[in-house]
């Protein structure tokens, strides 16, 4: 028993000690660290106290007038250099204003713009209308060009029907006649069936010359209606155009209205079948 407590004893004096050691090392440390931060202050009081002597030599070896000449020309330095920190600051005030000035009249110009696009512009519809105008002119020229030949081809077509239902008319007529009086020789009947077959010939021809008629009608009645459906087109266009733009219909001084001159295709046709 006394040999296990005089070990316990033993061990718990030998912790005691540890810990004694140990805040011993930390005071020393601590100790070290504060020497060495008063070194660094005391060389450094020396090192300024070494310049100041060394200024002071100086200023005494110079004159006092080269000291105040020096002083004088620092302070006109000085004085110039805040001179031209006040320049500089005024001319940057002034690019500022100016920069401000020209970003406004950029956003106003942006956002005349904007709305200029949103709102149709009257100058750009009239350019458009122009131009449609033309456009459409030049197709009515075109529909009537061809409306005028379709219309002589039918005629030519139609005065060439005409005469050849007559002649066949008259074939028809002289060989019914010919057969029933039977004044005619033997010999002249092949001539009269050869005419009788030419006669079927050129009334076949006159069907085809007929379906032809009928297929330039056709399209003549086409074109008629397609020009009067662009007709409509334009005439709600510019009624749309009118109502959007009420300022231009009533304002005169503003430039000349834009009319549409558009010749009227009359193409009315003699069927004569």
């Amino acid at each position: 028993m006394k040999m296990s407590c005089t070990i316990e004893k033993a061990l718990a004096d030998a912790k005691a000690l540890v810990e004694r050691l140990r805040e011993h090392d930390n005071a020393a440390e601590a100790l070290i660290e504060q020497t060495t931060a008063l070194n660094k202050r005391v060389e450094a009081m020396k090192q300024y106290q070494e310049e100041i002597q060394e200024l002071n030599e100086v200023a005494r070896h110079r004159p006092r007038s080269t000291l105040v000449m020096g002083i004088q020309q620092e302070n006109r330095q000085i004085r110039e250099l805040q001179q031209e920190n006040k320049e500089l600051r005024t001319s940057l005030e002034e690019h500022q204003s100016a920069l401000e000035l020209i970003m406004s009249k950029y956003r106003e110009q942006m956002f005349r713009l904007l709305m200029a696009s949103k709102k149709d512009d009257p100058s750009i519809i009239m350019k458009l209308k122009e131009q449609h105008s033309k456009e459409l002119q030049v197709h009515v020229d075109q529909i009537t060009e061809m409306a005028a030949v379709m219309r002589k081809a039918i005629e030519i077509d139609d005065k060439h029907g005409c005469k050849e239902q007559e002649r066949i008319i008259q074939l028809e007529s002289f060989s019914t006649l010919g057969f029933r009086n039977s004044q005619l020789p033997v010999h002249l009947l092949p001539v009269l069936k050869a005419s009788i077959k030419i006669a079927a010939c050129y009334l076949h021809g006159a069907g085809l010359f007929q379906q032809e008629n009928k297929g330039l009608r056709e399209i003549l009645q086409i074109t008629r209606e397609s020009f009067l459906n662009l007709k409509k087109e334009d005439a709600s266009e510019s009624t749309s155009l009118s109502g959007t733009l009420p300022n231009e219909a009533t304002d005169t001084s503003s430039g000349p209205a834009l009319t549409w001159n558009v010749p009227a295709l009359s193409l009315e046709l003699r069927v004569s079948l």
